[in-house]
């Protein structure tokens, strides 16, 4: 089935909203416009929607973790007549008669693929986790073959999938066995732990995170804390750097920066601040974000992002539970300040597009709600892009940079969840969706399973559109 949407932004506009190009009627009121957008593109662009494939007549399919590997895209969905509502691995080549199950091998160890989850490119191909373990596949029966003896069920499964130095790093345990650091080639041979747990070792390895040279992850040490390791991909090669004192929450926001790792923690004697390592002891700073007199928790920086040269992040001067506001740092003391008095949302799922510009949920004196921001780094280029629900929040939040585009789903003030896209200015960020749908809620917007993805010259995405349920579609230009 195909519904095609071949009006352009302006006219869907009007026709949904009664109101022309420009009008503040279909974002709410305000938002100034962002800086150095793409003038008038979006106005002048078609877009089409078509149903891509209905795998489930019983229900919906639920697609989820949509994955591009080379021309195919891989996802989990749920087929008629599954067992609790479990899903099967499937990939597709945007076809309703190229979208198959995933097969396995009759006979092979991995009999099925079930609830898969982690999907994850490596060396041409997709590893994934499921009820039956560890696994990898390049969409053929001979080439989907089970890594290991992991745990498929509980906190046993594998999980953070990074690559690093040729292999796939990851934290799991095998059956029996504790919660290691281990990494794979791509075989089952070549599937081995990289450090394991003992009594003056570290547990429930996290947040594996490639900084420089060097792979970071954070694990609770011996004394029951929690610190951040280091590991070239060794057992003699792991070491603890950080030493805090005992705090029952690790450290978080592992993100890299200019080779460098920096991290949200605190030492049990500054409240929490951000930190900076290189991998050693001597390369190991901290970087005072506020004086720490705000109670336990201090300016308590959070959600990184690498906005041209400096780090972008949200902080508070007024305690965990004053409003946080938008900070830059460029790893140094004295160049880390207080962007704007904006307070991010969600900062771990913004966008930085093509161009550089960051995109953000945030709220703001200056409207209602969490709303559609932007910022290049600069205090004069941080502005208020468009207000998508002018009573409540918008919750913007998915985002996907495509064709100069930036798409993202948001709580629409009549049509609940959908579809948007921007170039960055008020007059051009709008709703699309199919010519004839009136369907409320269309898409999963404020969930943290909601997967889209770009594959050649269409986005994919899961969707309920009128009559279907919520299966696979597709948009394009």
């Amino acid at each position: 089935m195909r519904i095609p949407l071949r009006l352009s932004i302006c006219v869907m506009a009007t026709i949904l909203l009664g109101v022309g190009c420009g009008s503040d009627a279909e974002n709410g009121n305000g938002g100034n416009g962002g800086n150095g957008g793409n003038g008038g593109a979006v106005a002048t662009e078609d877009f089409e929607f078509a149903l891509v494939v209905n795998i489930n007549d019983d229900g919906s399919s639920d697609p989820e973790e949509l994955t591009v590997v080379n021309d195919r895209l891989f996802f989990g969905a749920k087929l008629a007549g599954a067992s609790m509502g479990a899903s099967s691995l499937h990939s597709t080549d945007g076809t309703s008669d190229g979208t198959v199950v995933v097969p396995t091998l009759a006979g092979s160890v991995l009999q099925t693929i079930e609830n898969p989850e982690g999907l994850t490119p490596y060396d041409g191909r997709l590893v994934f986790s499921s009820r039956d373990g560890l696994g990898i596949t390049d969409g053929t029966e001979t080439g989907t073959i089970r890594l290991g003896s992991f745990s498929g069920t509980g906190g046993q499964r594998p999980r953070y999938f990074t690559e690093f130095d040729g292999r796939l790093f990851f934290a799991g345990g095998t059956t029996g066995e504790p919660y290691d650091v281990w990494a794979t080639d791509g075989t089952d041979e070549g599937t081995q732990g990289v450090v394991t747990v003992d009594s003056d070792g570290f547990a429930r390895p996290e947040q594996l995170t490639v900084a420089g040279d060097n792979l970071y992850f954070v694990a609770q040490s011996a004394d029951g804390g929690w610190d951040v390791w280091v590991t070239d991909g060794t057992e003699g090669g792991t070491r603890q750097v950080t030493d805090f004192e005992f705090t029952s929450t690790p450290p978080h926001s592992l993100t890299e920066f200019n080779g460098e790792l920096v991290f949200g923690a605190s030492d049990g004697g500054s409240n929490w601040q951000m930190w900076f390592t290189d991998g050693t002891e001597q390369g190991t700073r901290m970087i005072t974000v506020a004086e720490p007199d705000q109670g336990e928790w201090g300016a308590y920086p959070q959600q990184f992002v690498q906005v041209g040269d400096h780090l972008l992040f949200s902080a508070t001067t007024t305690g965990l539970s004053g409003d946080a506001a938008l900070w830059k740092s460029d790893g140094t003391q004295q160049g880390t300040e207080e962007l704007h008095d904006v307070t991010p949302q969600q900062m771990e799922r913004a966008h930085v597009h093509t161009d550089g510009r960051l995109f953000f949920p945030a709220n703001h004196p200056s409207h209602e709600g969490q709303q559609l921001w932007v910022s290049d780094g600069t205090a004069g280029g941080t502005q208020l892009v468009a207000v998508i629900h002018p009573t409540e929040n918008s919750f913007p939040n998915n985002f996907l940079s495509h064709d100069g585009l930036v798409f993202f789903t948001a709580e629409h003030p009549e049509h609940g969840g959908q579809v948007f896209v921007t170039n960055g200015t008020e007059a051009g960020t709008t709703m699309i969706r199919p010519a004839d749908s009136d369907a409320e809620n269309a898409v999963a917007h404020r969930s943290s399973d909601f997967f889209w993805a770009a594959l050649g010259d269409a986005i994919y995405l899961p969707a309920e559109y009128d009559d279907s349920n919520r299966e696979l579609w597709q948009l394009k230009r």
